[in-house]
């Protein structure tokens, strides 16, 4: 094994590692807004700004990011991302100006965009089909218990320092994941593409034309939706049902651990078995969830059974995530920035309008929360079944 291929298998923790970082910033971020608010002397309103802030940065750059990191490359671009995430991270940990805070906010949610981006990229352009679907779906696993674990970090750090300690933590993982891209990551654009913007804007629309990239994007999507619905409205569904902070912290943990289980069965699967078979098997499994979870709202309002439904729910989509984002982006044939630049635009896209629907339905029970994600669910299903599988990923 020469020096790249030892790279190429290290560079897939790498991203994890990295992903990790930039996720905690948001999620580990949570439990010190009221302390940074009593600090700093601000508003519920000001403080929650730095939160919109944060979002509104990471679902800005995609459609930039893309295009130049198919001129310039997935490393420079990863290189950028870690260096404006180090010091924005810093800024917010030394502030003590709301309207600095704003800015850093912005800049640090920014960096999702040029890491996404690029990591996505550089992984799919890195492995086969089967190898790239092993590695998104151990991505997707670690990465999807920063909701589940950050707060609970972060709280602990609260109760016992102050809440700039958190930004000096995530500088320092920045700093770590952002050295070991300068030394570890291999360059996997091999093939630049220059920046005209005719061209990018002409290949953008092609890949939203494109039935067989956006089917599988759209599906992908509303799985996503799933959790963005339990993620909302979860804290006042346990909090109305009589459980406490802590029992909530505690099955939220259970549900997305779930996701790890599922990487190591998406793993599992592709050594003895074809990918067909797998995304039968985890949509079957997913539906199951899911209408437990409706009949459970509607006959016994119980948030024990609701959240071993959850799990089940968990356990399938963490099955379908990779080999769905895998279908897609295999569906077109322009620079892969621009296409994952359109996968993760779209996933934003699904964030944003799940809370919309959620402020305006006031789902705040369970079952109007299960509705919606039946609803959701089902729609993917479909979706799902209309994927044309292409017939060599089942070799």
């Amino acid at each position: 094994m020469n020096l790249r291929e030892q790279r190429l298998k290290i560079f897939p923790f790498l991203f994890v590692l990295y992903e990790i970082s930039l996720y905690l910033s948001n999620d580990m971020y949570l439990p010190s807004m009221p302390a940074i608010a009593t600090e700093l002397k601000l508003t519920q309103a000001q403080i929650q700004n730095t939160l919109t802030l944060w979002f509104l940065g990471a679902s800005s750059l995609q459609f930039i990011i893309g295009p130049i990191s198919d001129r310039f490359g997935r490393k420079i671009i990863m290189s950028i991302g870690g260096a404006l995430f180090v010091a924005s991270t810093i800024v917010c940990a030394i502030t003590n100006s709301i309207d600095i805070m704003y800015i850093a906010r912005f800049v640090q949610g920014t960096t999702i965009c040029f890491v996404v981006v690029a990591g996505n990229a550089a992984i799919h352009e890195s492995f086969n089909v089967k190898e790239a679907i092993k590695w998104l779906a151990l991505c997707n696993a670690i990465t999807i218990l920063a909701p589940a674990l950050g707060p609970l970090c972060g709280a602990i750090v609260v109760e016992f320092a102050s809440w700039r300690y958190i930004f000096w933590f995530l500088a320092v993982m920045g700093i770590i994941s952002f050295v070991s891209v300068l030394i570890i990551m291999p360059e996997t654009n091999t093939n630049p593409h220059p920046l005209h913007l005719k061209s990018i804007i002409y290949d953008f629309v092609k890949i939203l034309s494109n039935k067989d990239f956006m089917v599988p994007c759209i599906g992908y999507c509303l799985l996503v939706g799933i959790f963005f619905f339990w993620m909302f409205e979860s804290p006042f569904i346990y909090q109305g049902l009589g459980q406490s902070t802590l029992f909530y912290g505690v099955a939220q943990t259970f549900i997305f651990s779930l996701f790890l289980v599922g990487a190591k069965i998406t793993k599992w699967w592709l050594q003895n078995h074809e990918l067909p078979a797998l995304i039968r098997s985890a949509s079957i499994t997913t539906l199951v969830g899911t209408l437990l979870l409706l009949f459970t709202s509607i006959l016994f309002n119980n948030i024990y059974m609701a959240t071993i439904c959850m799990m089940v729910v968990a356990l399938g989509s963490s099955m379908l995530f990779a080999p769905m984002n895998r279908i897609a982006i295999d569906a077109a044939s322009q620079p892969m920035g621009r296409r994952i630049a359109v996968f993760t635009t779209s996933i934003s896209v699904a964030g944003a309008v799940s809370g919309w629907l959620i402020s305006v339905i006031d789902a705040g029970n369970l079952y109007a929360v299960s509705v919606l994600i039946t609803i959701c669910c089902l729609v993917a299903l479909v979706l799902i079944l209309l994927t044309d599988v292409p017939k060599n990923y089942s070799v």
